[in-house]
C-alpha cells in the first residue's frame, strides 16, 4: 500500500565498458616531495620523482627527477629529464635533458645529451655512439 520510491544505481554494464588493452603496459609512478627513501629502487615503467632518495634508482622506463627532488645515488633509465639534483652517475640509454636549475655531480652515459641554460654538470659526459656498454 504505502511504497517508497526507491533508486537504485546504475552501474554499467561490462559490455559498455571501453575494451583494456592487450598485452602488458607500464605504468607511470610517482614520489611526491616529503617522502624520504633510504634504499636501492626498481621501477618497472616510469617515474615522477619529487622526493629525496638515499640510494640507486633503476628504472625501465623514464625518469623525471623534479626541481626539488635529491638523488644521493646512481640512476640508471631509458630516457631522463632532470630538474632536480642527482649526487651520482647517471646512464640513460636513449637521452638525457638536463634542464635549468638541475645539478648532476657524477658522470652522464647516454646516446643524447642536452644541457639547458642555467643546468650544471660536475662530471665527463660520455654520449653518442655505443656509451651504454660496461667497459667504458
Amino acid at each position: 500500500m504505502f511504497r517508497r520510491n526507491e533508486k537504485k544505481d546504475v552501474v554499467p554494464s561490462r559490455a559498455s565498458l571501453p575494451p583494456r588493452p592487450a598485452g602488458p603496459t607500464r605504468s607511470e609512478n610517482v614520489v611526491d616531495g616529503g617522502v624520504t627513501l633510504h634504499a636501492d629502487v626498481w621501477v618497472d615503467g616510469s617515474i615522477v620523482f619529487h622526493g629525496t632518495l638515499f640510494g640507486n634508482l633503476k628504472v625501465q622506463g623514464s625518469v623525471y627527477v623534479g626541481p626539488k627532488a635529491t638523488i644521493e645515488g646512481n640512476v640508471e633509465a631509458d630516457e631522463a629529464r632532470i630538474e632536480g639534483k642527482i649526487l651520482g652517475d647517471l646512464r640513460a640509454k636513449e637521452r638525457v635533458d638536463l634542464l635549468p636549475g638541475s645539478r648532476l655531480q657524477g658522470d652522464v652515459h647516454t646516446c643524447s645529451l642536452r644541457i639547458e641554460e642555467g643546468a650544471i654538470l660536475r662530471g665527463t659526459s660520455y654520449h653518442g655512439g655505443d656509451t651504454w656498454g660496461e667497459d667504458d
